[in-house]
């Protein structure tokens, strides 16, 4: 289908390859397509509930990976409805009390290696949105 609709443009011809090579994902893997740890907003467990709900309200992101110590040590997934949902029903006081502990989930990682079709069924059967991707030291690649 592809091949049928490709004009002789050289833009047609770009889109073509791009779009054929996209369909070819056996080999693939998640590395390929992550957001690489750089351009990921991440919260230390330690900071004060005020700067982390500052830093979640300018993220583009609904899920934060929380840390301890280090970006490397990914301890936990804070989903920003859900600290939304707990100042809501606190009227929106008492925001340092809050323990980001209590609101985040546990992370779910991922090898690098890992081939994107395998990985789009595991995130179908468990019912995951992403994944944390490790090197295979365990090191924090990126989601």
């Amino acid at each position: 289908m592809i091949r049928l609709h490709a004009g002789n443009e050289s833009r047609d011809k770009e889109r073509s390859k791009m779009m054929s090579s996209m369909l070819d994902m056996d080999d693939v893997t998640i590395e390929a397509v992550m957001t690489h740890r750089g351009g990921v907003t991440m919260i230390d467990i330690e900071e004060e509930p005020e700067t982390a709900f500052k830093i979640i309200g300018e993220s583009p992101y609904t899920r934060i990976p929380i840390y301890s110590g280090s970006p490397d040590n990914i301890i936990g997934i804070l989903h920003a409805k859900e600290l939304f949902r707990t100042l809501r029903r606190r009227n929106f006081k008492g925001i340092n009390s809050i323990k980001l502990s209590e609101l985040m989930s546990q992370p779910y990682f991922a090898p690098e290696t890992t081939l994107l079709l395998d990985q789009l069924e595991v995130f179908k059967t468990r019912r995951e949105h992403f994944a944390v991707v490790v090197d295979e030291y365990g090191i924090s690649e990126g989601l």
